[in-house]
């Protein structure tokens, strides 16, 4: 058996689509995250700004590391400065004067990785 067939076991690949499916779910019934995640583009902006937590990340850097598909960077700056207006994300002076680094608000934070806990079962 090949790792492909592994892949395709019916009980595993219900399990995971489930708990995508209710991810998914979860995520639309929080207006803040729901906001966050609705464009590829900028969900991937939004992890990598996650991932930086309170020390913030320079909008121009992650606006070049995105490889998510037909994600402009215009677009991508609008759903960013959307987040921002909501209150979800911040705006922190970088180290150049020009620079502007943008950092996920405490709160966001903690109702994204309440539902990331729930996703990967962490708490069961």
């Amino acid at each position: 058996m090949n790792g492909d067939d592994d892949l395709l076991d019916p009980i595993w690949l219900n399990d995971v689509i489930t708990r995508e499916l209710e991810f998914i779910r979860n995520v639309g019934t929080h207006k803040n995250l729901l906001m966050a995640t609705s464009n590829q583009g900028a969900y991937e902006a939004f992890l990598m700004l996650m991932l930086a937590r309170q020390d913030g990340f320079p909008v121009y850097q992650t606006l070049e590391q995105i490889q998510s598909r037909y994600a402009s960077q215009s677009g991508i700056i609008k759903r960013l400065r959307m987040l921002r207006d909501a209150g979800l994300i911040e705006a922190k002076p970088g180290r150049k004067g020009s620079e502007v680094r943008l950092a996920p608000s405490k709160d966001i934070i903690a109702e994204f990785a309440r539902l990331l806990d729930h996703k990967y079962n962490r708490s069961h």
